[in-house]
């Protein structure tokens, strides 16, 4: 799994994509819970700000 500020790239077991996640989210469901509280809190982040530039 890897993190970057531009996104994130999952493999495991030759797949790609929300099929690696899953099966990542088998093995090691920690590091897989921080990436959707990662993704998150980005998300939220965005439409805060996105909020903000629109109200101005």
């Amino acid at each position: 799994m890897e993190i970057s500020v531009i996104g994130v790239r999952v493999r495991s077991e030759r797949r790609t994509g929300l099929a690696a996640l899953n099966a990542m989210r088998r093995e090691h469901p920690v590091p897989v819970h921080g990436l959707y509280t990662y993704l998150s809190v980005m998300g939220l982040l965005l439409a805060l700000i996105a909020a903000t530039a629109v109200r101005v």
